[in-house]
């Protein structure tokens, strides 16, 4: 049985216990001592006086003195011994005192004893009530660890650090699991949860048994068999925070690092993470693997996300999955199949997705993307800043069924495909159908639009001029309709224009094609319409397609003259005929002659 009673000394709580009933002979006393508002730490003297009521008459006994009382943190326990009490119910007057002090300091008022199930000498099987943390507790009160057993066998062992703080350990080893899971000896701050089993076939139906380790400080082990938090050195310090989740055969050896679960996974860089599956190793400072088998993320900031094979082995690096991937270069990409990017001489380990791929420069190919379908040959990246993409089955942007190596349909009012050079648009398709290529891009019209300049557009309504001219006033292949055309006069290039043409043969600079026609500074000589000009004002070429004009106009200017030298001839002999006829009719007219015999 136990009494309770609170006790005060400026903010003073105390209890007191009894063994067996309210007037038995032997109490035991546990509380809590404040001195001027803080936690009390020393020596105490503690006087008891035990009454029949709360308030009023004699007391039961004379007064106890308990001497040289130890309080730790405000915090002590005591056993005394008083003399029998004939009363069922006990109120208890309060004094204390350092210890060494001529005067008792009186707590005010009489508290209650309270009958308790004794508590701090053992602990019952089916439960204790009651109880104060700080004072009543399982364990141990020096050095030695606290151990519990089953079976005769080690299950859980907790000890404390040698490095203390303010007097007490700063941190304490969990132990739990195998009997044959280890804590390296200085380790501290460090847990294996449970798991584990001895080495060599002690498992019934698992093969490859081992304990469970953790070889740094603050390493963690939580379960599965043969998992090792640290590096295993002599260090202690230099793989410390390595945590394992759980899994056979896995090991965080980095500092920081981790391996969630799985398989024989490695997590060896500073701060990298293994997710699970099989095989996998990050290598790499902060490299990480969800998963997969065989993968390996040797880059700083590394990253392979499942798959099988692949290696990121770049800085800050990535292979989204798939297999036999790399992505070598700094900052690079890969995915799919057998999708490989350059890496570089400061590139991590190439593990089977890098090796023996061509290795350039110090960072690989940096910034390169490369997307690989399920051809089983490699495809290979070929420089920096690089978007390659290997599809078989065509390339969709805007459908989901492409009809062509590239199939790009544009949403809405947006351009179907736009192309930028060094920050300029040099190709444009609109949705409407028209497509604006080279330089003074504008939105193009049903059709063609080349530097700025309609060439080929289909045509609108009737009537709609608009449609078919372009900035300078030229009218677009479209139409002849003299709905679209003012100031018809007759053309002035006839015959004499086309025997100013020099046909020419030549050859091409590049290439050396042999090739026929005209030299187009020469027709513009002829006439301006006849040629077209690039930016800069210079003369680039023919139009063919005028010289028609102005071979009709020849060909028209040819029969004119014919006709006009027909008529003179004509002329002339018929004046010819005349003559011959006025001459004949003279020669008519003359008398007879004969002659002599």
């Amino acid at each position: 049985m136990r009494i309770r009673s609170p006790l005060a000394l400026a903010i003073t709580v105390a209890a007191l216990h009894a063994a067996g009933p309210a007037h038995a002979a032997r109490f035991f006393w546990e509380g809590r001592l404040d001195d001027a508002g803080r936690p009390a730490s020393g020596r105490y003297d503690l006087r008891l006086t035990a009454f029949g009521s709360e308030a009023h008459g004699a007391s039961l006994a004379p007064p106890v003195t308990l001497e040289g009382i130890e309080v730790r943190d405000g915090r002590f326990q005591a056993e005394v011994d008083l003399p029998l009490v004939a009363s069922d119910r006990v109120w208890f007057e309060v004094a204390v005192r350092g210890s060494g002090e001529a005067k008792f300091a009186s707590i005010p008022g009489r508290s209650p004893a309270i009958a308790k199930t004794l508590i701090g000498q053992c602990w019952r099987t089916t439960g204790d009530a009651g109880s104060d943390p700080a004072i009543n507790f399982i364990g141990t009160t020096d050095a030695r660890p606290f151990v519990i057993r089953t079976a005769g066998s080690r299950n859980l062992m907790v000890w404390s650090s040698e490095e203390t703080f303010e007097g007490l350990p700063i941190t304490a080893n969990v132990l739990g699991g195998s009997r044959a899971n280890l804590i390296l000896s200085g380790v501290r701050g460090a847990t294996i949860a449970g798991g584990g089993v001895p080495s060599g076939d002690s498992d019934p139906d698992f093969a490859a048994e081992r304990p469970n380790l953790v070889s740094d400080h603050y390493g963690f082990v939580g379960g599965g068999y043969a998992n090792v938090a640290g590096n295993g050195n002599s260090l202690l310090a230099d793989a410390a925070f390595a945590t394992v989740g759980g899994g056979a055969g896995n090991r965080a050896a980095g500092p920081g690092s981790s391996v969630h679960g799985g398989l024989d996974n490695r997590a060896e860089g500073p701060g990298s993470h293994v997710g699970g599956g099989t095989g996998n190793a990050a290598s790499g400072e902060g490299g990480t693997i969800a998963g997969g088998a065989l993968n390996v993320a040797s880059g700083p900031g590394s990253a392979v996300a499942g798959g099988a094979q692949g290696t990121a082995s770049g800085w800050l690096s990535v292979v989204a999955g798939g297999w036999a991937n790399c992505a070598g270069g700094e900052g690079s990409w890969a995915g799919g199949t057998r999708a490989k990017v350059r890496p570089g001489s400061a590139s991590g380990a190439a593990g089977q997705g890098c090796a023996g791929v061509p290795v350039v420069g110090v960072d690989g190919d940096r910034g390169t993307f490369v997307w690989a379908d399920s051809q089983d040959d490699d495809f290979l990246s070929s420089g920096e800043n690089q978007f390659l993409i290997r599809a078989a089955g065509g390339v969709g942007i805007g459908t989901g069924q492409p009809s062509a190596q590239l199939h790009v349909v544009g949403p809405g009012t947006k351009p179907g495909l736009r192309v930028q050079v060094g920050g300029t648009t040099r190709l444009l398709a609109d949705t409407n159908g028209g497509v604006s290529i080279g330089s003074n891009i504008a939105p193009p019209p049903e059709g063609l639009r080349v530097n700025g300049v309609i060439r080929v557009q289909t045509l609108g309504a009737a009537g709609s001029q608009a449609l078919c001219r372009n900035g300078s006033a030229e009218i677009a292949s479209c139409s002849s309709s003299a709905r679209y055309k003012d100031a018809i006069a007759d053309l002035d290039l006839g015959l004499d224009a086309v025997l100013a043409l020099r046909p020419v043969g030549y050859r091409w600079k590049d290439g050396g094609a042999a090739d026929l026609g005209f030299v187009a500074e020469e027709v513009a000589a002829l006439d301006e319409r006849l040629v077209t000009r690039n930016a800069a004002g210079e003369v680039e070429g023919v139009r063919y397609e005028r010289l028609a004009a102005v071979l009709a106009n020849a060909v028209q200017d040819l029969v004119v003259r014919h006709q006009a030298e027909r008529e003179t001839v004509q002329a002339q002999l018929d004046a010819l005929r005349a003559e011959i006829a006025a001459m004949r009719a003279q020669r008519a007219s003359w008398p007879a002659t004969t002659s002599a015999d």
